[in-house]
């Protein structure tokens, strides 16, 4: 259900501001809702120091035409494998359960991907892997093992995925997650009755561990 998706990712954004809040710093919540410390970059959008060495980038083309860059930071990833004991226990999971969230943010827009939270370790493996990213948006009937996407833009015009892509895992381990995804979206018109403008998101990420399981 939409409710149970979306308190899933309230729970991830409480687990992430515990996380930034521990380092000492005020954080700030950003127009998507990601958080972050107090270093406005442009409008609407915040930054934090860079941690981990890793990056993801993103290319959107058709009806809309941007393309970022953004280094990992603390708000990137949340990656139930690299979680300790404690911080698993703070979202709720259980031993079979497995939980991901990846956050592409900058200026020019936003990219996030995230599993359900009931979504298992067989079927989300920590290894490489093809995973199905759903159309639908966020009203889409998300499924345990397939990844979830929201795009959004600074102008706050709404883009849903319109077609089934692909988020592709080249690299996983116990310190380290790569891979590349590619999907279609589609921008709702203002009656959310028809779809105005259509685009290709695709991009790479290489991103390492930072939390309190690393290997």
């Amino acid at each position: 259900m939409v409710f149970r998706r979306a308190s899933a990712l309230l729970v991830v954004s409480a687990f992430l501001f515990a996380a930034c809040s521990s380092s000492g710093s005020t954080p700030a919540t950003n127009s998507s809702g990601s958080i972050g410390d107090s270093n406005p970059t442009s409008a609407g959008h915040v930054s934090l120091p860079p941690v981990g060495g890793g990056s993801c980038s993103v290319k959107v083309t058709g009806g809309t035409e941007v393309s970022w860059q953004s280094p990992q930071d603390k708000a990137s990833l949340v990656v139930s494998y690299w979680l300790s004991s404690a911080e698993r226990a703070l979202l709720s999971l259980t031993a079979d359960q497995e939980y991901f969230l990846m956050n592409c943010q900058s200026a020019k827009g936003t990219l996030s991907f995230y599993t359900t939270t009931d979504t298992t370790h067989a079927q989300f493996p920590e290894a490489p892997g093809d995973y199905v990213i759903e159309a639908g948006g966020v009203l889409g009937d998300t499924k345990a093992g397939e990844v979830k996407a929201l795009v959004t833009f600074p102008d706050k015009t709404l883009w849903r995925v319109t077609e089934n892509g692909t988020f592709a895992i080249a690299s996983f381990n116990g310190s380290h997650i790569a891979g590349t995804f590619t999907f279609k979206i589609g921008k709702e018109s203002e009656d959310l009755q028809s779809i105005v403008a259509t685009a290709t998101v695709a991009g790479t990420f290489d991103m390492a561990c930072t939390s309190g399981a690393c290997k």
